[in-house]
C-alpha cells in the first residue's frame, strides 16, 4: 500500500494539482489518455525488446558497446512504469465515477509515493536514453554486424520522443486554455461611504406597473406603501435593510451580478432582458 503524505505543501508541489483545481474534467482526461497512449507505446517496445533480444542475444557481443544489456535494463524499467500506470489509471477510473470529488482524487494520486517513485523513474529514465543515444552514435560497426539490434535501440530512444509528443497532444486537447474553467470572480464587500452614496426612495403601489418591481428579490418580501428601499446604479432596488445588508457582503447587485461601482448605467437591465428573451 503506498502511504500518503501532507497535503499542506502539495499544491506547490505538483503542477497537477493546480490543474485540478482549474479545470477538474480537463485535468482527468489529459491523464488518462496520456497514461493510456504511453502505456500502449511502452508495451508494444517492450515486446519488441523482448522478441530482438530473444533471437539475436548472441551477436550482441559484437557491437563495441553493450547496446543489448542497455536494452534489457530499458526494457525491464518499462515494465515497472507499465505496473505503475495501470495502478494510477484503476485509481483514475474510481476518480471519474459519478458523485466523486475529482480534485480531492488528484490530489490523492498525486501525494502518493508511488506517483513520486514514477516521476523519478521517469527522469531516470530519459538520462538512461542520453546514455543509450552515446553508445548508438559510438558502436561502430554494430549496424552491420547486428541490424535487427542497432535498429530496435534507435527505435527505443525515438519512442522516448513520441511519447512526449503524445503527451503534449493530449494536454493541448483536454487542458487547453480555452478548456479551463474560469475562476469566479472575487467577492468583495461595498464601503459605507459607496452605500451611502446610492439614492434612496419611498414605494408607491400606485406608480408601480411592472410586477417584478414590486418585491424585493433579497428577502423575496411584496412591497408596502412606504418602505424606504435602495436603488442600485444597474436600476434595480431592495428594501434598504436588505440591500445594505447584502452589499456589506457583496457590491454586486443580487439580481444582474453588476458592481455598483461600476460606471454603466442601465447594464443591470439590459442583462435582465436579454435573460428575459432566451426564456
Amino acid at each position: 500500500m503506498a502511504s500518503v503524505v501532507p497535503h499542506s505543501n502539495l499544491r506547490d508541489e505538483d503542477f497537477l494539482v493546480g490543474m485540478a483545481h482549474r479545470n477538474p474534467i480537463g485535468t482527468l482526461r489529459f491523464v488518462r489518455s496520456a497514461m493510456v497512449a504511453g502505456s500502449v507505446s511502452s508495451a508494444v517496445v517492450c515486446v519488441a525488446t523482448v522478441l530482438v533480444l530473444s533471437f539475436y542475444w548472441d551477436c550482441c557481443q559484437r557491437c563495441e558497446r553493450p547496446l543489448g544489456w542497455w536494452l534489457l535494463i530499458h526494457c525491464m524499467m518499462q515494465f515497472v512504469m507499465l505496473a505503475m500506470r495501470f495502478c494510477f489509471l484503476h485509481k483514475l477510473q474510481v476518480a471519474g465515477a459519478p458523485g466523486m470529488d475529482i480534485q480531492r482524487c488528484v490530489e490523492t494520486l498525486a501525494s502518493m509515493q508511488a506517483w513520486q517513485l514514477s516521476k523519478m523513474m521517469s527522469l531516470v529514465t530519459y538520462g538512461w536514453m542520453t546514455l543509450g543515444a552515446v553508445w548508438l552514435v559510438n558502436s561502430g560497426e554494430c549496424s552491420s554486424h547486428c541490424p535487427a539490434l542497432y535498429m530496435m535501440t534507435m527505435a527505443a530512444i525515438l519512442h522516448a520522443g513520441i511519447r512526449v509528443a503524445l503527451v503534449h497532444m493530449c494536454f493541448t486537447t483536454h487542458c487547453s486554455p480555452s478548456a479551463v474553467v474560469p475562476e469566479a470572480p472575487k467577492v468583495s464587500g461595498a464601503s459605507i461611504e459607496e452605500m451611502i452614496a446610492l439614492p434612496t426612495l419611498r414605494f408607491s403601489a400606485e406608480g408601480t406597473t411592472d410586477p417584478d418591481h414590486a418585491s424585493c428579490a433579497v428577502c423575496l418580501c411584496d412591497y408596502c406603501d412606504g418602505d424606504l428601499l435602495r436603488r442600485l446604479p444597474c436600476g434595480h432596488h431592495f428594501h434598504q435593510r436588505c440591500a445594505d445588508k447584502w452589499l456589506r457582503r457583496n457590491k454586486r447587485c443580487p439580481l444582474c451580478m453588476a458592481a455598483i461601482d461600476e460606471v454603466r448605467p442601465k447594464l443591470g437591465m439590459q442583462r435582465c432582458l436579454r435573460r428575459k428573451k432566451t426564456q
